[in-house]
């Protein structure tokens, strides 16, 4: 969905439509499965700009559950947690392919807080805004791994991550119209 709209749409949409399912056999990126997955009440925008930066959001997700602020990651296998190391830095370690890229929770996390300023004037600086990593690649991940955390950043496979975006929550279509409309006006499309 590109358009933002308004609560009185969203209301109308949610009351006789559900969530498209989605099949996990089939293997897509990111972008793919969160399309397939979403549900009336939850608006989707793809690679946004922070204004006065060179930063790009892969996928900005608002709906239920808040705001979910999305990377995804096409890197080399497997995606693993370690804890932090005496004398470095201290924490969970995100590993990718036996590499840190603990870099990459500290940019989510970054776009995160970029997020939140743009919804302060607004009023809505309170919303839950999540940070995730997707990494969909299936071979990425043991069985039974499920979703990581690193320190407040979801790290998980499109399956999971999906599975999280639609859980039931309390935040309400009005706001999910609102946080939406801000954040188009505000992060315009690369």
């Amino acid at each position: 969905m590109t358009s933002v709209d308004t609560a009185a749409e969203l209301d109308a949409r949610a009351d006789v439509a559900t969530c498209a399912p989605h099949d996990p056999a089939p293997r897509f990126g990111t972008r793919e499965l969160i399309d397939a997955a979403t549900c009336a009440g939850t608006h989707v925008m793809h690679a946004r700009r922070i204004p006065g930066t060179r930063t790009t959001i892969d996928h900005l997700v608002v709906g239920p559950t808040g705001v979910w602020v999305i990377a995804s990651r096409e890197e080399s296998c497997p995606v693993e947690v370690r804890p932090g190391r005496i004398g470095a830095e201290r924490g969970p370690q995100l590993y990718v392919g036996g590499r840190n890229r603990t870099s990459l929770v500290v940019d989510s996390e970054w776009q995160v807080a970029a997020v939140r300023r743009v919804l302060e004037p607004i009023g809505r600086g309170g919303v839950p805004v999540t940070a995730a990593i997707c990494f969909p690649d299936p071979s990425c991940w043991s069985t039974s791994a499920g979703p990581l955390r690193v320190a407040s950043t979801v790290v998980a496979d499109a399956d999971d991550l999906v599975r999280d975006l639609l859980r039931p929550r309390s935040f309400t279509s009005s706001a999910v119209s609102a946080v939406s409309r801000r954040l188009d006006d505000e992060l315009p499309p690369v």
